[in-house]
């Protein structure tokens, strides 16, 4: 059993349920009242999770369409014993868009410059998430 979740029992498999839970309550430590959560009852059914190839067949990565456009301003070389992970980078990058309709599109090496990512990508929300999850 968990001490987050006393509802769940590990298996090889994973968490399932142990017993149905009606109601599991806590003490809220703001207000001093009881919050009920995991009330709804899609929370209290074993849930199973298929992944399905539904990519469709699109084009594959073919190098031999790959582009390079070298960059304009260079930087100067670091010695070896200067480079530091995650701190110095090279002055190009690989590129290969992906779409639903078209599959791989061609690859292309540019000049190292910033990436452009939507607000509401994911990845930008992930350890919020963690972070959040953790408290409650």
């Amino acid at each position: 059993m968990s001490k987050i979740f006393p509802f769940l029992t590990r298996t090889r498999r994973g968490l399932i349920p142990a017993r149905p839970p009606t109601s599991i309550k806590r003490e809220s430590k703001n207000s001093g009242c009881f919050q009920s959560f995991l009330s709804y009852p899609f929370l209290q059914q074993p849930h199973h999770h298929t992944v399905h190839n539904e990519a469709p067949d699109g084009a594959p990565i073919d190098p031999k369409l790959m582009r390079i456009q070298r960059t304009t301003s260079p930087r100067p070389k670091v010695p070896q014993k200067e480079l530091v992970f995650g701190k110095v980078f090279s002055d190009h990058m690989l590129e290969i868009d992906w779409d639903y309709k078209n599959g791989w599109h061609p690859p292309v090496i540019s000049a190292y410059h910033p990436l452009s990512l939507s607000p509401a990508a994911s990845v930008l929300h992930y350890a919020l998430e963690c972070f959040e999850g953790m408290k409650a």
